[in-house]
């Protein structure tokens, strides 16, 4: 996962301080949620559309 975070230019820390605190909605079959939602790619681009809503 870090390979990948470098790759996408994506600081870990912030990264995976993101994935672990969302990991518990993620769990199990019934939640209806694509674990792959959490990669740093997707991440990245969610943070690049919230920050350009801000402004």
């Amino acid at each position: 996962m870090l390979a990948t975070c470098k790759a996408q230019e994506v600081n870990p820390r912030e990264w995976l301080n993101y994935a672990i605190a969302r990991l518990p909605y993620y769990q199990g079959k019934d939640s209806g949620r694509d674990i792959r939602e959490l990669l740093p790619d997707v991440w990245k681009l969610k943070k690049s559309n919230e920050n350009s809503i801000e402004i």
